[in-house]
């Protein structure tokens, strides 16, 4: 038995086109994933001694994890914001 929803169809389907064919919302994922990302690379490629010495991370191993995450995340959020650009474009041309 389905539960019916508080908003109806039809205004989520207007929202979220109004809201994918913007702009601002596919580089609001876009702006902060590049950053994420350039973070990541300075951790990646930065002397890993010098960063532990300024205590940035109480040890390797969690540095480590600061690389992959903030790297992995990037990638990700990246991708999603050039989907989200990419489809909001479709989704103009449609109407």
């Amino acid at each position: 038995m389905g539960l019916s929803g508080i908003v109806s169809e039809e205004i989520k389907s207007s929202t979220m086109k109004g809201e994918i064919s913007r702009k601002s919302f596919s580089l609001a994922m876009a702006i902060p994933s590049l950053l994420m990302l350039l973070i990541g690379l300075a951790l990646t490629f930065a002397d890993p001694d010098r960063l532990l010495a300024m205590k940035l991370a109480p040890s390797a191993l969690i540095l480590a994890g600061m690389q992959v995450m903030f790297v992995c995340g990037g990638v990700i959020l990246l991708a999603l914001g050039l989907l989200i650009h990419a489809t909001g474009r479709l989704v103009k041309k449609s109407e």
